[in-house]
């Protein structure tokens, strides 16, 4: 189910685990959000290849290459996987185009979607996480900045 972020009083401050233990409700001030949480049990050793890779992903350590062919023959396998074993559907989310991306690895709803009901939305604090939910996507951000735009500083 989709949650939006939720307003609140801003005198909360609290964190409960849904009944099934996949979900976290953190409020913080009048901000509340509700968290996928990672699969349980032993992760494969194939996280631990996956976490090292992501490590070399940023812009400000240059010092360590990655181990291409491995991720790449990592991501077919994982891609080419069926079944529901969370960390398979964790490594197939990871590896997908984030275009067609959904909003965490158990989430139903895609990215994009999840962007369009916070532009319909329309307050700053929608249109601010939208847009930064939106950095690899150009169009979606030529939709959001007029809308910013327009709203009073």
């Amino acid at each position: 189910m989709l949650h939006l972020p939720i307003r609140g009083d801003g005198n909360e401050h609290f964190a409960v685990f849904s009944p099934d233990g996949l979900s976290l409700l953190a409020v913080d001030g009048s901000s509340l959000e509700i968290l996928d949480m990672p699969p349980h049990g032993v992760p494969p050793s194939w996280v631990l290849e996956l976490a090292d890779f992501a490590a070399t992903q940023n812009n400000y350590n240059q010092s360590r290459l990655p181990d291409l062919p491995k991720i790449h023959a990592l991501r077919s396998q994982l891609l080419s996987s069926s079944g529901s074993d969370p960390w398979k559907l964790f490594g197939k989310w990871y590896f997908a185009d984030s275009g067609r991306r959904t909003l965490s690895p158990w989430s139903q709803i895609s990215l994009e979607s999840y962007v369009s009901l916070l532009i319909e939305r329309g307050d700053r604090e929608s249109l601010e996480s939208a847009r930064s939910l939106s950095h690899d996507h150009p169009s979606w951000i030529a939709k959001i900045a007029p809308l910013l735009a327009k709203l009073p500083s």
